[in-house]
């Protein structure tokens, strides 16, 4: 016969210090008027489903707490407040202090933001538990809650048919619960109802409770298929948030550690990067692991667990596309241009497509503006933009060296600032020039990267040295006629006369502004960059910015030009263009207008996401030049 006004307190307990402090503090409860309260411990259980069922048996108590020999009932009217969360709706079966609103695919409870409230000591606070959300009032119905206390006003057997440990009980009994048709709930906790003092956790036969939990419950892993578990890497290079917030905003669990991953190590792999993502993967059971740009440890440590690894690559060339790394099959890797992506592919890339870059629309364009804003950053004409200056080209070329150096500024010079369909820096240096290049050139460089070496010379050396000249003559051409603010590093400052510089900006706090702030925002890109669109023109459009850039092949693909945003093929347009908007600010408010429209609506990060998962998870899904609805 069931004795409803009684709780009882069910102990496992292998530890008698542990144990009497845990009564310690039972003792010290009220007990509602009319209640009785009863201890039952359980000696050295062979497992912890065994040890509840047999006190469970034992007991006629209603309602029965279920807790860990570590943990400590500090709040003196707990039991109060557990009759009056079962009090007030007979459909929930169970109450606990700490619990997830949503169990992870892999049965995992700390695998998703978890809800509730306790004090955490430093152990825990190692383990991940500073990211609980932490409740402060009603009642918050969850799928799983943690076994340090599990309440309960209705019996069902603990599952020691198949549990023979001490891990997964308490998402069993969850789970049989709410088979049941009972709900489980966390109430909200203005103090700390719950010490749990439980130091560093055992994994002992961990991964063996884990495979006997999802066998027996496959609605774990069914409940959320399409949510995929999703660990996402910082560099030390960069650190922007657009990518894990559109994976979130797709309805995805990303975790984000605090480590930094490196993107480029001379060649080699980091051992450290390659050593601590394994760690992540092995504790994490990710379904896909995600950067910006190409981390060689990363990738290695991805291929070890058979992870697919996705790149975001927005730097082209980037270097480590051409390392051994980058062959490996668990990579998905998109490039924004498609030339790039022609060079690319005969290199043996498993999963190379091409998928032109987006802004980060919901951090980078929703930055406040105030009066200080505008006084600091309202210009007529700016550029944010390195001159590219120091950058390894000049000290190739020795006394030995000055016909070559004549060459190769003879073939800068042929640029003449100018951009059409077949405008191209490649292919116009002699053998000889490219053979010199070469010799000046370390050896190892060929070891570390399987990249050819003429194309490797025109884009590390010839390239920049084009843009570092391109830039200072535009820049110095438009300071004679308009006001032009730069923001860049300050070794401009003795190359540019006629141009204000400022010092470089901070990309989201104080980029978009000046993005939003000017009346006209210049575009200069690499000559690098053969045919995509860089982040720079879809940053100045995120936030609303009048483009002006230079005119690039795949522009057109996706803008009006003249309705959208607008391009100039040599100085000579420019300087019209700039002219024409300065004077015309209806038409260059209504271009801003229309460009920021269309980023926002076709041309967003989640967007870009869904195609991305599309690609790697849809077995239909083709990857290659092609973008667009063909896709898939």
């Amino acid at each position: 016969m069931t004795d409803k006004h009684k709780f009882c307190f069910i102990i496992c307990t292998n530890n008698r210090q542990q144990l009497r402090e845990c009564m310690m503090y039972l003792s010290l409860l009220h007990v509602p008027k009319g209640y009785t309260t009863d201890v039952i411990t359980v000696t050295d259980a062979v497992s912890m489903a065994a040890g509840y069922n047999e006190a469970m048996c034992s007991s006629d108590a209603k309602y029965k707490i279920y807790l860990h020999q570590d943990t400590l009932i500090i709040d003196p009217f707990f039991l109060d407040r557990l009759l009056k969360v079962f009090q007030k709706d007979s459909q929930i079966g169970m109450m606990g202090i700490l619990g997830t609103e949503r169990l992870s695919r892999d049965g995992i409870m700390w695998h998703e933001q978890r809800c509730g409230n306790f004090y955490c000591l430093d152990e825990m606070i190692r383990d991940g538990a500073e990211g609980v959300e932490r409740l402060r009032r009603g009642i918050r119905e969850v799928e799983a809650i943690d076994g340090f206390l599990m309440a309960t006003q209705y019996d069902l057997p603990w599952r020691e048919d198949i549990f023979h440990g001490f891990d997964f009980y308490d998402v069993s009994q969850c789970m049989e619960f709410r088979r049941a048709g009972y709900k489980i709930v966390v109430p909200g906790q203005k103090g700390d109802w719950v010490i749990h003092d439980c130091g560093a956790p055992s994994y002992w036969n961990y991964e063996q409770g884990r495979q006997v939990l999802l066998r027996e419950y496959p609605e774990i892993a069914e409940l959320w298929k399409d949510r995929k578990r999703i660990l996402f890497l910082h560099s030390r290079q960069i650190q922007s948030i657009g990518i894990p917030t559109a994976l979130t905003q797709l309805g995805h669990n990303v975790t984000i550690p605090e480590y930094k991953v490196t993107l480029e190590c001379g060649g080699l792999v980091d051992q450290r990067d390659r050593e601590a993502v394994e760690e992540f993967l092995e504790r994490g059971h990710y379904d896909l692991a995600v950067s910006y740009d190409f981390s060689q440890g990363m990738s290695d440590a991805c291929q070890t667990f058979q992870v697919p690894y996705y790149a975001w690559i927005y730097d082209s060339p980037l270097m480590g596309l051409y390392s051994k790394e980058a062959l490996n099959e668990v990579n998905y890797i998109s490039v924004f241009d498609k030339k790039q992506y022609h060079r690319l592919n005969g290199l043996g890339l498993k999963h190379l497509f091409y998928m032109p870059l987006a802004p980060e629309i919901d951090n980078f364009g929703a930055v406040h503006i105030g009066k200080r804003d505008e006084k600091k950053y309202v210009c007529d004409v700016s550029f944010v933009g390195r001159l590219y200056n120091n950058r390894g080209f000049d000290e190739i070329f020795d006394e030995k060296g000055k016909d070559y150096l004549e060459d190769a500024i003879s073939i800068i010079n042929g640029m003449d600032c100018a951009w059409n369909k077949d405008t191209t820096i490649f292919g116009k240096a002699s053998d000889d020039l490219i053979s010199y290049m070469i010799t000046k050139l370390p050896e190892d460089t060929w070891n570390a990267w399987n990249i050819d070496k003429c194309y490797y010379c025109e884009s590390m050396r010839l390239v920049r040295k084009c843009n570092e000249l391109e830039r200072i003559r535009i820049l110095e051409t438009l300071g004679r006629s308009f006001r032009i603010r730069l923001y860049a590093d300050t070794s401009a400052k003795k190359l540019l006369k006629t141009v204000e510089v400022r010092p470089w900006l901070d990309y989201g706090t104080e980029m978009p502004k000046v993005f939003y702030l000017s009346r006209i925002n210049l575009n200069i890109t690499s000559r690098s960059i053969e045919s995509g669109i860089p982040l720079r023109v879809w940053d100045i459009m995120a936030v609303g910015g009048f483009c002006l850039t230079n005119y690039q092949p795949e522009l057109e693909d996706y803008f009006e030009i003249g309705k959208d945003l607008e391009v100039y093929h040599d100085i000579k347009e420019m300087e019209e263009k700039i002219r024409y908007y300065l004077n015309h600010e209806e038409e260059r408010v209504r271009i801003a207008i229309n460009g920021y429209r269309k980023v926002r609506q076709k041309h967003n990060l989640k967007a870009r996401m869904q195609k991305v998962l599309d690609i790697i998870f849809q077995e239909n899904c083709v990857v290659g030049e092609a973008y667009g609805e063909e896709y898939c």
